[in-house]
């Protein structure tokens, strides 16, 4: 058996911002266990109390524009829903997926900083249950949608770039294949990912 589930690490999806619409994409893919010839088999389940960091850092074309988010407040928390679909419908539901979130999650608003043209703000965010992805039917996949917690500006007259960071501070996945193989857990803290965008005034 191939054991490890068949995850795209710290996969982050940074798509181009439309004006009054949050930034979309950041999370984490994981998978069925699978066989060493790609057959999924039983279920993988992310453990209630994962914990991730997202580092958001906007570089502006000069200092006078540099400010935060519109809804950013250092400290505050958000309480997310797991979510079955997104209203988006096809657009925005991949077919393979489980879930458009899910796990449920607490994120924390980290004390954040500007110096010159850069903005830097950091997300804790910590799952409040399990997430499972399943080899049983088409939806072999999961994930947990961290950016469901929007950042973003609301009128943008100016160019800019987000570098967006999302890591796995501590996370465990429960593999249960259905065959002779025993259960077992992987912890993946330390996953890291990256992904910059950019943005131009229409």
């Amino acid at each position: 058996m191939g054991g490890p589930a068949r995850r795209r690490r710290g996969h982050v999806h940074p798509r181009r911002q439309r004006r009054q619409r949050p930034l979309r994409g950041a999370g984490l893919w994981f998978a069925a266990p699978h066989t060493a010839s790609g057959e999924y088999t039983g279920t993988t389940t992310l453990r209630t109390g994962a914990r991730f960091s997202i580092k958001y850092t906007f570089t502006f074309a000069d200092e006078i524009q540099t400010r935060p988010p519109l809804l950013w407040e250092d400290g505050e928390q958000q309480q997310v829903a797991a979510l079955a679909q997104s209203a988006g419908g096809a657009r925005s539901n991949n077919p393979r997926l489980a879930a458009f979130n899910g796990a449920g999650f607490t994120a924390v608003f980290r004390e954040s900083d500007s110096y010159g043209t850069e903005w830097r703000g950091t997300l804790d965010i910590v799952t409040a249950e399990d997430a499972v992805a399943s080899a049983e039917g088409m939806q072999v996949f999961n994930q947990v949608l961290l950016s469901q917690v929007p950042v973003y500006y609301d009128q943008v007259g100016e160019s800019f770039s987000l570098r967006t960071t999302v890591t796995v501070v501590d996370a465990t996945l429960l593999l249960e294949p259905v065959n002779s193989a025993a259960p077992s857990e992987q912890n993946i803290a330390g996953l890291s990912a990256s992904a910059t965008i950019t943005h131009s005034p229409a």
